[in-house]
């Protein structure tokens, strides 16, 4: 992709439409400490679904970087997607965004994207998604969300998969997983197009509004990724 302008929107607006979401990335050193037992892995994984109390579930996710894992299995990833597009606390939602950058979840990555553009989340769920997505500041992720906006990929039937359910968007070029429990998207039938659903996400995102225009939010996106580079260099 050539870098190209903006459409004229000045660099500092689109710095300081997403500069204040970085302060919930939490920038500290990660004490070393003994692996907790793969034995308990369920219970955390029960209370972090079925915790009542907030503190309950916050408890789970710090827990669950403690693990270590190497790979984090996909139960795990699902489960913390969950929680960042279902929790009704935002403490929780923020801890579960924490955590998927802590542990350099990539599956948990590719589920919020999914999750941000699919038909049958509600609208509340995509917009937790996309909101992660900002806060994560991810090129991989972001760049996904903006080359299905010149998408016709529209739902298809659902079909009931054994857990754990990964299925893949069907894009040779990105290839996105849900480590989430949700049907297929499929190129066929006539429902709602996903490019309806990345161009919402992106104003989430983005917090602009450049319409359905793909050349647009693929300008923007050089831009953003331009704007990136000089904030994460700064931070060295």
């Amino acid at each position: 992709m050539n870098k190209t302008a903006l459409l004229a929107l000045p660099v500092l607006l689109i710095a300081g439409a997403l500069a204040e979401d970085q302060a919930f990335i939490i920038q500290a050193p990660v004490a070393q400490a003994q692996a907790l037992p793969a034995s308990d892995l369920p219970a955390t994984l029960k209370a972090l679904a079925e915790g009542k109390e907030t503190d309950e579930r916050l408890a789970a996710l710090g827990k669950l970087k403690q693990f270590q894992f190497k790979p984090i299995p996909k139960e795990v990833s699902a489960a913390v997607v969950r929680r960042v597009i279902d929790d009704k606390e935002d403490d929780v939602r923020k801890a579960a965004v924490q955590t998927i950058k802590e542990m350099e979840d990539e599956a948990a990555k590719d589920g919020l994207v999914a999750a941000a553009v699919h038909p049958r989340l509600d609208e509340g769920q995509r917009k937790h998604a996309a909101k992660a997505i900002r806060i994560l500041d991810n090129v991989r992720m972001v760049g996904a969300i903006v080359t299905m906006v010149s998408y016709d990929v529209r739902t298809g039937t659902a079909i009931d998969f054994q857990p754990p359910r990964i299925r893949a968007i069907i894009n040779p070029a990105i290839p996105i997983f849900l480590p989430i429990d949700l049907p297929d998207i499929e190129l066929r039938s006539v429902s709602t197009s996903i490019a309806t659903y990345a161009v919402i996400a992106l104003k989430e995102i983005s917090r602009r509004d450049l319409g359905a225009n793909s050349d647009a939010w693929k300008n923007w996106f050089e831009e953003w990724k331009q704007i990136r580079e000089v904030r994460v260099a700064g931070k060295k």
